[in-house]
């Protein structure tokens, strides 16, 4: 599956997501961890879907899409006309830009049902929503297929939880200006990766998640519950190094963080950095 030529999948969604293309790579299974973008290989690593019918499956994942769009949609409402307590100028336009991504994808035709195509290079076409069991993560983007993998028990009415996706709406938006801007073999050549991460874009991701929910919660980040552990601890160390350190003091934890759990790590222009 390293090349983009050699992925050849069946053409029933359902068929599909029920392989179980588990692969050993301690790297790969850190790679979803904590709403990490997640390359070719991850976006089909241990895809394990509830046994419910094909209709019950698409009715579930239907029904899932509307309560995320209600929740996040609500969220918006509350998070957007208090931006000026944000302080950086470049966060408040990120923000902004997660929401409007999700706001357009709202109206493509695509975000119920995957092609099971690669999108090709210099296309956005929004995204599309995969559900399946994560084993405790809770989502995932992939920019090749344009995928937004989230966990078939995420729940939209937790706001700790939201945050993870507006994370993988940076993610979102970042894609958007890479296939606009890098070369389309630097591009595939990104993607095709294990366990991928712009360690800039990784850092902006993050704040935009915590920006959200200081906004939402304020000083009560220490308290954030997302039913997992792990993630609740994975916000309350960026959190204290973001809101008590400069930008590159935490770009650099950040960047310590996803050594430490085997990420190969990239420069914004898509490069790789030793």
């Amino acid at each position: 599956m390293k090349n983009y030529s050699e992925n050849r999948f069946s053409s029933d969604p359902v068929d599909l997501l029920r392989r179980k293309l588990i692969f050993s790579s301690a790297a790969v299974i850190l790679a979803s961890l904590l709403g990490v973008k997640g390359s070719i290989q991850d976006v089909f690593a241990d895809d394990r879907v509830a046994s419910l019918s094909e209709e019950e499956t698409a009715f579930n994942a239907e029904k899932k899409i509307d309560e995320i769009e209600t929740e996040f949609s609500r969220l918006a409402e509350t998070v957007l006309p208090q931006l000026n307590k944000v302080k950086s100028e470049k966060m408040r336009v990120m923000i902004r830009a997660a929401f409007e991504v999700f706001e357009k994808n709202k109206t493509n035709p695509a975000k119920k049902s995957w092609s099971q195509e690669i999108v090709p290079y210099g296309k956005e076409n929004g995204f599309t929503y995969i559900f399946c069991d994560m084993g405790g993560r809770s989502s995932m983007f992939n920019g090749a297929y344009r995928i937004l993998k989230l966990s078939s028990d995420f729940n939209p009415a937790s706001v700790g939880i939201l945050s993870f996706l507006a994370h993988e709406l940076t993610h979102v938006v970042k894609d958007n200006h890479y296939r606009r801007t890098v070369p389309e073999h630097v591009y595939r050549a990104y993607w095709s990766g294990d366990f991928v991460a712009v360690i800039s874009e990784e850092a902006e991701a993050i704040a935009v998640q915590l920006e959200i929910l200081n906004i939402e919660m304020g000083d009560k980040l220490d308290c954030i519950k997302t039913g997992s552990d792990r993630t609740d601890k994975f916000l309350t160390e960026m959190a204290e190094h973001y809101f008590n350190k400069d930008w590159n003091s935490f770009v650099s934890f950040v960047e310590k963080w996803y050594r430490e759990k085997g990420a190969q790590i990239f420069n914004a222009d898509l490069m790789p950095v030793e």
